[in-house]
């Protein structure tokens, strides 16, 4: 379950909008983004551990596909991206890992049990699209933010509910 969100600034007129959290598609996007990074398509780095892993050493690789809201670093601007952030877990079972959609079944992984079982073996560096300084996760979803052009404090308001 996801949720649009947006903070707006009441001193300064500032706003962001965001979609945070993951839907219904998540399965079909956790395949799909372990087999692109498997191909090299998140980089040589993700590649390499992804092969190592789960060849020599049995592992599950994951990859959250949770939308989340960061910030930037240089410019103080908050963007909307999607985490990536590469895990590796033990091959076991866990709750809820494999789910049937439509005729086809499909393995995958929640985000909260990668962050409760795995290990953090990567992470894509998120660059602010205003001006290229490095954007830093901001965990969960704030009831209030500051703002980035004035200082004052931006409160938080549901837009809709997305699955």
């Amino acid at each position: 379950m996801g949720s649009f969100i947006e903070y707006k600034c009441e001193g300064c007129g500032y706003s962001f909008k965001a979609a945070t959290g993951f839907g219904f598609g998540y399965p079909s996007q956790f395949q799909g983004a372990v087999e692109a990074a498997r191909k090299g398509q998140y980089g040589k780095e993700y590649r390499r551990k992804i092969l190592f892993h789960e060849g020599w050493l049995g592992r599950i690789a994951a990859i959250d596909l949770t939308r989340a809201i960061a910030q930037c670093e240089d410019c103080g601007a908050y963007q909307a991206i999607v985490d990536d952030t590469l895990y590796v877990l033990p091959r076991k079972s866990y709750p809820g890992l494999r789910i049937w959609t439509g005729s086809q079944k499909e393995f995958f992984i929640t985000p909260e049990e990668m962050r409760t079982h795995g290990k953090v073996m990567g992470e894509i560096d998120h660059h602010c699209q205003d001006c290229g300084g490095k954007l830093h996760v901001i965990e969960g979803e704030p009831k209030e933010l500051p703002c980035p052009k004035c200082g004052s404090m931006m409160m938080q308001r549901l837009d809709a509910l997305w699955d």
